[in-house]
C-alpha cells in the first residue's frame, strides 16, 4: 500500500491555516509591543505623579518661608 495523494482542497486548507497562523503571530508580536510601552507609559505616570507631589511638598515649604519671613519683617 502507497501513500494517498493528498486533495487539492486539504493542501489549500492547510496553506489557509498556515496565513491564519503567521497572522495571528504577528499580532501577537505587535500586542507584547504595546503591552511593554504601556508598562513603560505606567512607569513614566508613576513616576510624574511623585514628582507632581514632590513638586506640592517644595510649593508649600516655599510658601510657609515665605510667610515667615513676611511675619518676621512686619515684627
Amino acid at each position: 500500500m502507497g501513500v494517498l495523494p493528498v486533495p487539492e482542497e486539504v493542501r489549500s486548507m492547510h496553506a489557509k491555516i498556515d496565513r491564519v497562523l503567521d497572522t495571528v503571530y504577528m499580532q501577537n508580536k505587535a500586542l507584547e509591543k504595546i503591552i511593554g510601552r504601556l508598562d513603560e507609559f505606567e512607569a513614566t505616570q508613576k513616576d510624574l505623579h511623585e514628582l507632581s507631589r514632590e513638586l506640592r511638598h517644595v510649593k508649600n515649604s516655599l510658601i510657609t518661608i515665605k510667610d515667615c519671613l513676611r511675619f518676621d519683617a512686619v515684627s
